[in-house]
Parts: structure tokens; sequence; C-alpha cells
């Protein structure tokens, strides 16, 4: 009794100050039911000047809640890297995405064109390249996957990004990870086998194909080849001013990046040897490009962007000076055809080579033009015979003096093949270790006569890769100035089989073989190593068809080994069956099915799909048709879209409800709207929609499944709406909905 006293005194001191007691709560709406604002969007036809994406389930057709949506600008590169981020958007409960579309991007005035890329936990990542994206996302769903990444010499590469893009070269990765200790990367939200591009210490920034595979396999290795680490530094331009402040070193579509510092020094692990280096410099977007085969591995340079950017004047003097270089190995005879540069020297640090002759007669010297200035005269290049420490020189006024460098000489090396098929093998190098600790290799073909020149006692090893797999020899020491290596590459395991039919193919570890028919039996012959998986058909063509014998093989043991399966057998697929019935349980006669099916026992079959139409008794028959899959078929009497996913065991039979909801949407004043409607995610068509009138909108959807219904409703410059209803078998709900005006 005491507090409602002190309660009704608060309410008349209130009223009495001019303040009214807040107003009841409102009784609470049947928590099956409400009706809730909304401000997001629908996908339309025209989804300019804002992008409206959908993103649902490929198999169930349901939204997909929280899926990153980022836009990335199309440019080469930004203060990020590749392909900047402009935004990014999370899907709301309804899948939906509403993001701006901007008319030019920020760097030139460029389109807007650019990457869009949609992302969700347990899916595939897609791309698309666009100013604006599709309107409706479908993803379906992906596994991890794994491999291995070793540099040249064989030794595991640490802390490598391994990305996985659709678009372009400078395409935003859809899928990233980073190498461990042993070089092993997990890549999730991929399909299939795919291209991945890696980039990091040790490694030459570049593409590779190597087959991936299930985390509880062995991962297969790809070599990486070495790579540059360039250090440099900008000098004569404000690097305040430098457009972007970035620096990248790139051949044909590969290459890697290094954000320019205050003091305008930059390193770049990555770089290739015939490539380009491009500076950004001004704001207006001009650049500055040097050639990588002008700087000297290991050595720092100085980028000194006030040469050439002047025109020359009578007062300049640009005069060159002659440098004669005599060139003599240790017996001093002159060493002829080698490869003599001059790296100009600004501030301490090399730069870029000035001249150079590699033709020169074996019985005369080296000439190099040289401006006035201190440089490193630098003999032999990576897989030359010989080599010289590098040589500081000074040119003035007057023609500098001869001078004589002595070289030393390489060795030469030398490759024994023992047990491979030229046919088989994909590709093999050297690589070798300077005493400085970079590593330098030369890609070779087997039957030409490439060679190289490696250091007498440098570490060096042949890298071989076949069918997927890669293996290293070493080379060893120097005798009579040559260096061999032995590659001594065994007969390939064995698998061995009986079974009934012709099979002609088979993976292994996700890499597909041929199987060779022998006396009562199959066989198959590969040089893979580990834990992997086997997979076999009877007819590679048309593997829907069949369920493929799958096991594991463990390929460990000792090689030449045969590993007898014994028998095996692969029973026919049955096809599955569904059936399709309407509302009142009649057979859905003559509707066009398309069935879906998604493989995520293995990484060779990612998906398929199949147009089919029922029979008089509403049935469709397909081998797709089995657990996992999923089909999309149009109601044959009022032709709405449904997709049903094939849960179990089958056969399958569906039947639409009888349930149906009738929509009409009203704007201010009771106005007829032209709206756009989602039910649990999906689309709607609206009936008597006129597009010259923009009006009315009205839609009955039929066939539905009792049970609750989320609504999204929007309109053109209004508010949207959410609503959620329930119905009851045979129930029919008639909606009017009015949006607000958007201020």
């Amino acid at each position: 009794m005491g507090s409602t006293r002190v309660l009704l005194a608060c309410a008349l001191l209130l009223t009495a100050c001019g303040e009214q007691p807040p107003a009841p709560a409102p009784a609470p709406q049947e928590a099956a039911e409400w009706v809730r604002p909304y401000d997001g969007h629908v996908p339309d036809d025209d989804p300019h000047p804002v992008a409206v994406l959908l993103v649902v389930d490929a198999r169930t057709g349901l939204p997909i809640e929280g899926a990153a949506v980022r836009h990335h600008y199309e440019i080469d590169v930004g203060p990020e890297g590749w392909a900047p981020l402009v935004q990014e958007a999370k899907t709301d409960r309804f899948g939906l995405v509403t993001m701006h579309v901007p008319r030019e991007d920020w760097w030139q005035g460029n389109p807007p064109d650019g990457h869009w890329a949609i992302h969700a936990e347990g899916y595939a990542s897609v791309e698309e390249y666009a100013s604006a994206p599709a309107d409706r996302i479908e993803l379906v769903p992906a596994r991890a996957l794994t491999g291995r990444l070793v540099d040249a010499l064989g030794r595991p590469l640490a802390g490598v990004s391994v990305g996985y893009k659709e678009g372009c070269a400078h395409a935003p990765f859809l899928a990233e990870a980073v190498t461990n200790a042993d070089g092993v990367f997990v890549v999730k939200g991929i399909l299939g086998r795919s291209e991945l591009y890696y980039r990091g210490p040790g490694a030459l920034a570049d593409y590779f194909g190597v087959p991936l595979r299930h985390l509880d396999e062995t991962p297969a290795t790809q070599a990486a080849a070495p790579a540059r680490r360039i250090h440099g530094k900008v000098t004569g331009y404000p690097v305040e001013q430098l457009d972007m402040r970035m620096v990248l070193a790139t051949a044909e579509s590969r290459g890697a990046f290094a954000r320019i510092q205050d003091d305008g020094s930059f390193v770049i692990d990555g770089g290739h040897v015939d490539g380009m280096l491009t500076l950004w410099v001004g704001p207006d977007g001009t650049t500055r490009e040097l050639s990588l085969d002008d700087v000297r591995p290991g050595g720092p340079f100085v980028w000194d962007l006030t040469l050439g950017d002047r025109d020359p004047t009578e007062s300049e003097v640009l005069e060159t000076r002659s440098l004669v270089v005599h060139v003599h190995g240790p017996d001093g005879k002159p060493v002829p055809a080698i490869t003599v540069a001059a790296y100009r020297v600004v501030d301490g640090r090399t730069q870029a080579w000035a001249d150079f002759d590699e033709d020169t007669p074996a019985d005369a010297p080296y000439t190099l033009d040289l401006l006035p200035g201190a440089y490193d005269i630098v003999v032999g290049e990576d897989g030359e015979k010989w080599v010289a420490d590098p040589v500081r020189v000074h040119v003035g006024r007057e023609a500098p003096a001869p001078i004589t460098i002595q070289a030393r000489a390489r060795a030469k090396v030398e490759v024994e093949w023992r047990g491979v098929v030229e046919k088989d093998v994909w590709s093999w190098h050297v690589a070798y270790a300077e005493p400085d600790g970079s590593i330098n290799h030369v890609e070779l073909d087997i039957g030409d006569e490439d060679y190289l020149f490696v250091p007498p006692e440098a570490t060096a090893r042949v890298a071989v890769q076949v069918r997927g797999m890669t293996r290293f020899f070493d080379v060893g020491p120097a005798k009579d100035g040559v260096r061999k290596a032995v590659v001594d590459w065994p007969e390939p395991r064995t698998i061995r089989f009986a079974s009934g039919g012709k099979p002609e193919y088979a993976t292994v570890g996700g890499v597909l073989h041929e199987i060779e028919p022998i006396e009562g039996a199959h066989q198959i012959r590969t040089h893979l190593e580990g834990r992997l998986r086997l997979r076999v058909w009877p007819n590679y063509d048309t593997s829907w068809g069949t369920r493929a014998f799958e096991t594991k093989v463990d390929l460990t043991g000792p090689q030449n080994a045969v590993l007898d399966l014994g028998p095996i057998t692969w029973p026919m697929r049955e096809p599955g069956r569904v059936t399709l019935l309407d509302g009142e349980g009649a057979p859905m006669v003559d509707g066009y099915v398309s069935a879906h099916a998604y493989d995520l026992s293995g990484v060779e079959w990612p998906i398929d799909n199949e147009e089919l139409r029922t029979d008089a008794n509403g049935r469709v028959e397909s081998n797709l048709l089995r657990p996992g899959a999923w089909i999309e078929f149009e109601s044959t009497r009022d032709g709405r879209l449904h997709r049903r996913t094939l849960e179990g065991e089958g056969p399958w039979t569906f039947q639409l409800g009888t349930a149906s909801i009738e929509l009409e949407v009203h704007g201010r004043y009771g106005l007829l709207l032209d709206a756009n409607l989602l039910m649990n995610g999906a689309e709607r068509a609206k009936d008597g929609y006129d597009t010259e009138e923009e009006g009315p909108a009205r839609f009955t959807v039929t066939g539905l499944e009792p049970g609750a219904y989320e609504l999204v409703i929007t309109a053109q410059d209004h508010r949207g709406q959410a609503h959620r209803v329930v119905l009851k078998p045979g129930e029919t709900r008639t909606i009017r909905a009015e949006l607000e005006p958007r201020r």
C-alpha cells in the first residue's frame, strides 16, 4: 500500500510540473507474428547507385547471415597493396546487404569497375568484376585444403603468404593462409584444384598449381624459385609527394611490393630477376621504371629521381670517358665472352649499370663508356663460368687508367639421369647458395645442352617435379672443374587391384594417373609419397553414374613396393528418384527440375548439374539425385520456383503445401507501390506489375507449407518492413503493408 501511494504521488507531481507519466506498455503481440521497420533494400532491376546483394545457400536457397561483401578498387597497387579495399559490409539476417557504388574511384578518376568478393564461413568465396555485383549470390560449401611450400634447396619456407584469387593478377585474395615452420599451409574457402599465388621471404612472388589435398593426407610439396631481396632508397624527390608511396617489383602478371619509408628506403622480398621495378612518383600518376636486370643482386641501390628529369643545357657536361677492363683467369690469360657491368654508386649505394659488353673477342679488353662518377665493376652473372668480386673505380674528367680484374672459375654442373622417363618430368632446376647466403637457380630442360656454373664448394641441389611431387638431389663437390648430380629416380610404387570392367583413370592424392591393364588385374604406378586418397572409377567420363572406389593408401614405405588391394568393386550408383506433388497430392506432370550435386568427399569433382522433366507420375530419376544434392523446380500450377535439399536416403517425395499469402503494398494516402518481396530469403515475383505506369504491386504466393515465414518488403523512397507470419494448413493470409516515405 505504501509503495502505491509513493508512485501515485510521483505521477501527480510530474503532471503538475507539465510532464506526463509514461504510457503503459502495449500488450505484446503473439511471439510468432511481428511487424518491424526495415531500412535496407532488396534486389531490383536497377541497383545503381547502390549495390544490393542477396546471399543465399546454393543448396537450400535460404539466406546466409553475416556473409562479408568486400569491394576492391580496380588498380594495380594502392596503399595496402593489390586492389585496395574500398568498403566492406555484412549481410543481415535476411541475407541482404546494401552498399554504395562510387561513380569514380579516388585514384585518377577511374571508372568504378572493381572486384566484389563475397565470403562466408564454411562456404567457397566467389568474386565478381563489375561496377556493381549481381543481385543474387549463391555460395556452395567448401572444405579446408592443404599444401607445402619449400625453397629451391628444399628447405621449408615459413611466413609465406599463400592466397587464391579468381580474377586478374592484382585481384584480391579470396582465401589466404600463411605457411608454418614446416612450410605447410591450410587454405579455406576454395573449391577443388586451384592455382595459388605465394609471396613472402625467400620465395619468388609467383603462381603455382600444385594439387591441394585434404587435411588427413600428406601435403603435396611445391618448390618456389629463389627471390631477390631488393634494398633501395629514393633520393632527389620529396618522399611525402610520392603517389601512394609504393614500389612494385614485377614480371608479367606476378609481383611483390613494399611501402617506401619516411627516409625513402624500402625492402622488397620476392622480386623477379627478369622483371621491372616500378615506382609511383607524383599525384598525377606518373611512374619511374627500372629493369631488375640492372639491379645488382643482393646489393642496395639508390634511385635518384633527379636523373633524366631535366633537359640538357649547354653548360652541362655529358661527355663519357672510356674505361678499359682486362679480365684474366688464374693462368693470366684473358677471359672471353663474360658479362662485365658497371654499377653507378650514389651515396655509397649501388644504383644501376651504365654499360656492358659480353661479346668482346678473346684477345681484346672490355671497354665501358661511363659518365663521371663512382662505379662498381662486376664480372660474371648468375650461372656464368667466371666471376670476380666487385671493383670500385672513380671516373673523373680525364680518361681513367685501365684496370685488370682477376676472375675465378666456377664449377660446371653435370646431371646424370637414372630411371626417369622424360615424358613424366614437368620441370627441373639446379639451385645453389652463394657464400653470402643468397640462392640462385636456373631452370633447364632434359635433353637440351643447357648447363650452368656454380661456386666449387657452394651448397647446390637439383630439384625435379614429376606428377605433382618435388624431389631434391644433392650436387657433389667439384672434381676437375665439374660438379655432378646423380638423379637416381627409382621405379614408381605400384598399386595393384583386380576388378571388373576396364577402368582407365584414377586419382592418387588428387593427381590424375593412367591405369595400366595387366594379366588378370590393373595397376597404377606413382611417384607420390605419403598417406594419400585413391579414387578409381570404372568409366572416367561418366563418374556420376557410379560410386567411385575410394580408400586411403600408405605410400611411405620402401620404393618399388607393390601395394596389392586385391579385388575391388564399385557398386553402380542407383539413380535417385524424386516425386513432386502439388498441394492437393496430384503429380506435377511435365515440370522442369534442375538437379545439382556437390561432392564434399574429394577435390576432383566439385559440382555438377542436370536438367530434368517430370513424367506422368511427377517423377524424375538421375544419378545426381543423392543425399546432399539439391533440386530447383517450378510448380506447374502457378509457376512458382521452389528449392529442396535431399536429406537422408531416397527416394524422396515433396508435396507443396496448401497455405498461401496475398500481399498488397501501399504508401501514403493508400496508393499502391511498386515493391519488392523476399520470403525466407527467396525472391518473389509480383502480380499486376505495369512497368510504364509503375504499379500496382500485388503478390500471391501459393503452395506454402505450414510454418513460420519471414517477409521483407521494400519500395523505392520508402522505409521497408519485415513481417513474420505463421501459416496453418490450407490458410490464406492477406497482408496489407503500409510503408512510410523516407525523409
